[in-house]
């Protein structure tokens, strides 16, 4: 599958509501997004809430059909159980006329603005994921636990174990 095809593939499936988020982050996130653009940052949401069908699509690409890499990927969660945003804790952006072509520099304005709006950049990760932002009291992915909870329908419990429930 080429980018362009995943992408014809993903855009009927892809939320970019700040108000599918957790309730908590939509106050906060906002309060970012006006932050960007108050700094001249331009900045833009183009995904939220990822539904399993789009983690899986995403976990597809660049991967052979057992999951070897092949080529590059664009995520390591094989499904929305292990994603944040599966959750409604995450989001992605890009620049709204540049997209995802900007240099380092661009990210790390943007990073440093969201974290006074309690968010963690996907940048300082090992494997790096510059349009990520989560809440910044998530560890880096979900736990056993967490997966638990997801399964059961019970992100609630979730969002109340780090403290991000309304």
């Amino acid at each position: 599958m080429t980018r362009a095809e995943l992408d014809r593939a993903a855009a009927p499936l892809i939320e970019n509501d700040v108000n599918a988020l957790a309730p908590s982050l939509i106050d906060p996130v906002n309060q970012f997004l006006v932050a960007c653009a108050d700094e001249g940052v331009p900045f833009v949401i183009n995904e939220t809430v990822r539904s399993n069908a789009l983690q899986v699509l995403y976990y597809s690409y660049g991967r052979d059909t057992e999951g070897h890499v092949i080529g590059e990927t664009i995520t390591n969660a094989p499904d929305a159980s292990r994603s944040w945003h599966g959750y409604h804790l995450a989001l992605d952006g890009k620049h709204p006329d540049k997209g995802y072509n900007v240099p380092l520099s661009y990210w790390s304005r943007v990073a440093a603005i969201a974290a006074r709006y309690g968010l963690a950049w996907g940048g300082k990760w090992a494997h790096q994921d510059l349009p990520h932002f989560q809440a910044a009291a998530l560890p880096a992915s979900p736990t056993i636990q967490d997966r638990d909870d997801f399964a059961h329908n019970r992100l609630g419990d979730v969002w109340k174990r780090y403290g991000l429930a309304a």
